[in-house]
Formats: C-alpha cells, structure tokens, sequence
C-alpha cells in the first residue's frame, strides 16, 4: 500500500479524533451521562474497526422549525359556489355500464346506445339498444319459458350479428333507415327483403332475411302475400338467381333497391330486370345522404351518409306485367315519373324513421321504448335537445337547440359562438341560449338532451370542495356561470340526460343538424370571447402557412397555443431548410414525390435496418461485412 503498510485493516485504522459537545447539540440531543463522562468533547470512533458508534446513543434534531398549524386550504368559486337546487336534475344513466339479467354464464351489458352480449368461452358481439329491447319484446311475448327463451334468444340473436359482420364487408349495402321508412310510407309494401334481424326495420310489418337462422327471430321463410320492397345489394352476387326466381313467384309487386355501382354485378342486374319488363320509377343522385356506415348497427351509429353512387328504385308487378314509370332505355321525358316528386330532397337530413302513421305500430314503439331518449314518449312539458360543434380547421363554433318531437319542430335555433375553441364552450353555449329563450316559461317542466358529458358533469360536481376542474375547461366558465344562474331561475322541473351522440335519438339529431347551420352563420356571435388568452398572441403570416401547405405539413389555427405554433413553425422552416439542400439523400428522399411515402415505412423499421437504408440513399451502398456487424446477413 502507499503508507507502507501490508493489510488494508491497517490502512484503514486511524485515531479517534474528539468532537465538541457544544457542536454535537446543535445536531443532536446529547444525554447527561455522555456528558459527564466526555469532558469537553466526544470520540466518535472505536477499536480498530474504524466505524461511528453515535448510532443508538443520541437523538437527531432537524434545525427546520415545525409547523404546528396547517393552513385552510385555498377554496375557489366553483367549490364555493352553492350546488344546483334540487329542481335541476341531472340524469347519466346512459353514460353508465349497465348489467341486464341473462342465464348462467352469459353476460348483458348495455351502454351509451348499445348491447353487449358475452357467451361463454366465446367473443363479445353488439348492437343497438333499442333493436335488442325491440327484438326481446317481440320474441318474450311469444314464449313463456323465459329461461329457455333467454338461451335460445341469445344465441340466434348472436349468430345474426356475427352473419351481418360477414356481409358488412363484402357486398351488403347499409341503406338509410329513413329512406327505407319513406318508401314504405309512399309504397305501401309492408314485406321488407335483405334485412338480417339485427336490422330489422320496425316500420315493415314482415321481414325476410337472407340468413336461414333469422326464422328463428321472426322472419319470414315464405314471402307474405303482401307488396314488397327488395333490397338487393343485401344478397351475395351467389345467391341472386334464386332470388329472382322468388320474386317471379311472388304474386304482389315487388320494388327494388339497388346502388348503381358500375360493374358486371350491375349489369347482370339491369338485365335480369329487363327480363322481367321492370320499370324504372325513381333515381337519387351520388350525392343523397341515403346509406349508414357499415357498422352502423353494432356500433348503434345512424348518421346519414352519401351513397357516392346513383340510387335506383324498380318496380316489377306481378307475372311481369307493365307498370308505370320509366322503362329502361328510355327517356326520362318520354314516361312521367309518379314516384321521383313523392322522395323529395335526400341531399340533406332527414327524419322519417321516427314517425309511422300506419295501424301497426307496435314494433316501432317498442323501439323507442328502449332508446336513450326513451322519456319523451311519456313527458309533460318542453321537450327540447341542444347540440354545439366546432369547425378546428375555418376556426368557427356553432350552437344550435330545437324544442318538440312533432314532425315541424316548435322552436330552433341556430348562431355562431365566440371565445376559444371548444366543444365545451359551444355545448354549454347552446344550452345556455335556451333557457334564456324559454325564461318566460320558467315553471314549466323542461327536458333537455344533451350529448357532453364534460358539461353535465361541471353542472353537477359544482359547489364540492372536492371539485377540481381542468385548466382548460376554467376557460370557459364565462359561460358556464350565467348557465348557473339561469338554471336556478327556474322553478319548475329541469331534467337534463346524457345522451350519446350520433346514435338515433330525434332530438339530439335535429340539434346537431342546427349546430352545423351555426358553423356558418354570419356575427353577431353569442358568448363572445377572446380566441385565446395571453400577454401575447402569436400568428402565423399567410405565406409561411402557405408554404407549408404546399409541403404536405399544415400549421395549426391562429388561436392555438403559442408553443404549439412555435413548435410546428420550427418543424416546418427545419424541412424547407434541408429541402433546399442538393446532397444525394435529399435528392432522393425530398424531392421525390413517392419520398413521403417511403419515410412513413421506413419510420416503423429497426435501427439496423434504418442506418442500412440510410447509406443506400446517401449512395454509399453497405458493404457484406457491414451487413453482417449489422446482423441483417449470415456471413461477412
């Protein structure tokens, strides 16, 4: 060792050195008896083995001074604030899992619009609320052993959806459920052909289905003696023959759906039609909102889409005889069309599912009995529903409410919204300029459907100390404020349901339909704001974003925070930079149109990977050896 010495325990041996006994108080609390044996000071070590023996012999004391009082916490004034009167209920049972009864081993759950159904040991399938509630009603009253019904029920109820999954992606064709409820009303045919039972339409007194295992829910295996509607995209291309057949044997009319899709499918339909002296009665453009997404009816999801393809209506009577309307091949000045003016305008949104004037009304209303908004068969009063939305990429808000279920609504409302982007802002913009609307009337009972779960829930958490709102949704308690005090103006009943959007419900569609009028209404604005907050506003000038359009990376909106501007900005100007570059790998990689392309692929591979591909674009082409260091090859 460097002292010399030949063990480290001797190295590591030293004298004990004396401490203070006034130092060691000022850490420690030092007992009487180590004092008086101690003298002036205190050796902290012994023997040879080189450690403190302080350790069980004196009490530390900290130098910070103890708190003995804590301070009241800070309270603000939505904890301060007294909670909404008990008129004011708030109802988010829909929001909520909820479990239904089912047999040993199944499991129900339903949620925001939708039915789970679980065997055992097998997947989860879904649908609509409302079409298990009105299929379960409809199979219920026909049985009257429950038990076994219940087993039965569900597992030809699951091997419908699980064939309706099948055709979804292939040829299935998911058409409006208020096209299909118009046409029944203007055509009068009351079989409906092509639904499955998890879309079956209650408008139809009679359904038939292109899975044999629907019988066992209700459809027909024999076609009523009644006029039919046939939807023909519901069949695969292998099944049409005998379809055709079916339909030459049936003795009422039978009216065809089709989407004219160009393709050999389309022909073979058209000639198959002409075969049977068919007529043309009625065509909708690509344009008319007419079809549903696919999933539309696990994910209980109804909005309306356009068809992107032309929409035709055919008509063949019974044994083929010639009917009015538009034969194919001619022109549509050559034949009056009776039908065309009866179908009216589809290029906006319509709502004829919910209304049926007919004397079989029972599916129907066992439908709605099991929506979300189910309450407004059976409430007394001003049935309203508010919706806002938000236009991120124009940089507008819309706020728009409409009160009554009858087919002309009683009362509408549509305007644009001001302040900071928000959907939050906008909903509660919304409900707020109803009830200043409907102040007149404040003792009447009022049920509002509204569709943000954020808002209902500030409503109802607010005036709990254990409160505690997000900073960005304190932004807009300009607005939620005044709500507040216009809901405890009232004095009759306020009953305001969480329902889920986009899911069907008549209010909540029409509101939403007026929310978008908003987005594009002209100032003046209601709960006009500030479009963000700050000492200072960063913008972006309209060239920069110009260019960055033109390279394929936007810049977010003006009002957005001022990091995230500064952050994209930086972004944007390092691409243009490198892109004025001429090296072999910008050249290549930049300049190239299928470059962005290949940069999203190459994102995903490994590092190895990614150094190789790196050197074959820079044109220094990696060699056997470096392959193999990189362990993408065997040998060097």
């Amino acid at each position: 060792l460097a002292a010399g010495l030949e063990r480290l325990r001797d190295a590591c041996c030293r004298p004990r050195w004396t401490v203070p006994i006034a130092d060691l108080k000022e850490l420690f609390s030092v007992p009487d008896s180590a004092v008086g044996s101690a003298g002036l000071g205190l050796g902290l070590l012994t023997g040879q083995s080189g450690q403190s023996c302080i350790t069980g012999h004196f009490q530390w004391r900290s130098r910070r001074a103890r708190v003995t009082a804590l301070l009241p916490p800070t309270l603000y004034p939505w904890q301060l604030d007294p909670p909404l009167p008990a008129n004011v209920t708030i109802d988010l049972a829909n929001h909520h899992l909820r479990t239904l009864p089912a047999p040993t081993g199944w499991e129900i759950l339903q949620r925001n619009g939708q039915t789970f159904i679980t065997p055992p040991g097998q997947a989860t399938v879904s649908l609509d609320q409302a079409q298990f509630g009105m299929l379960r009603a409809l199979h219920s009253g026909e049985h009257h052993d429950q038990q076994e019904l219940s087993i039965s029920f569900l597992t030809h109820l699951r091997e419908s959806c699980l064939a309706q999954q099948r055709a979804d992606g292939l040829w299935h064709v998911s058409w409006s459920r208020h096209l299909l409820a118009h046409l029944h009303r203007i055509t009068a045919a009351e079989l409906l052909i092509g639904v499955r039972a998890v879309a079956r339409h209650p408008h139809f007194q009679h359904y038939a289905s292109p899975f044999p295992g629907d019988q066992s829910l209700g459809a027909a295996m024999d076609w009523p003696d009644v006029e039919a509607l046939l939807l023909l995209d519901s069949f695969a291309p292998d099944d049409r023959p005998a379809l055709w057949r079916r339909v030459d044997a049936h003795t009422q009319p039978v009216w065809i759906l089709l989407q004219a899709r160009p393709g050999a499918e389309l022909s073979r339909a058209h000639s198959a039609l002409r075969c049977r002296r068919a007529s043309q009665c009625a065509v909708l453009s690509a344009e008319s909102r007419v079809v549903h997404k696919e999933e539309c009816w696990s994910d209980a999801k109804w909005d309306s889409e356009p068809a992107g393809y032309e929409t035709q209506l055919w008509r063949v009577g019974p044994c083929h005889e010639p009917c009015s309307g538009l034969r194919l091949g001619t022109s549509p000045e050559a034949v009056p069309i009776p039908v065309q003016p009866l179908l009216g305008d589809w290029e906006s949104s319509r709502y004829d599912f919910h209304w049926y004037d007919g004397p079989h009304a029972g599916l129907l209303q066992w439908y709605q009995e099991n929506q979300q908004d189910a309450l407004r068969l059976t409430w007394k009063g001003i049935i309203a529903g508010t919706d806002g939305g938000v236009d991120w990429k124009n940089e507008r808000m819309g706020a728009g409410y409409v009160t009554g279920t009858a087919r002309e609504t009683e009362t509408s409302f549509s305007a644009s919204v001001g302040g900071p982007l928000s959907t939050l802002r906008a909903e509660a913009a919304s409900l707020l300029q109803l009830l200043l609307d409907l102040s007149d009337g404040s003792s009447t009972p009022l049920l509002v459907f509204v569709d943000c779960l954020v808002l209902l829930d500030i409503l109802q958490r607010w005036g709990q100390v254990s409160f505690h709102p997000h900073p960005a949704d304190v932004v807009h308690f300009d607005v939620i404020f005044p709500l507040l005090n216009e809901l405890r103006r009232r004095k009759g009943p306020v009953l305001l349901v969480k329902v889920k959007s986009h899911t069907g419900c008549l209010l909540n569609e029409r509101a939403d339909e007026w929310a978008e009028r908003g987005l594009h209404t002209e100032p003046p604005e209601i709960c006009p704001g500030p479009r963000k907050y700050g000492s200072v506003w960063l913008g972006v000038r309209p060239h920069v974003r110009a260019s960055a359009a033109q390279l394929g990376k936007p810049l977010p909106r003006d009002s957005a925070p001022n990091h995230h501007l500064l952050h994209r900005a930086v972004r944007v100007n390092t691409r243009r930079a490198v892109g004025l570059r001429s090296t072999a790998f910008v050249r290549q990689l930049l300049h190239q149109p299928e470059g962005a392309t290949i940069a999203r692929c190459v994102a995903g591979c490994r590092p190895a990977e990614y150094r190789v591909w790196v050197k074959a674009m820079a044109d220094r082409y990696p060699v056997q050896s470096y392959l193999h260091r990189c362990r993408i090859v065997q040998s060097p």
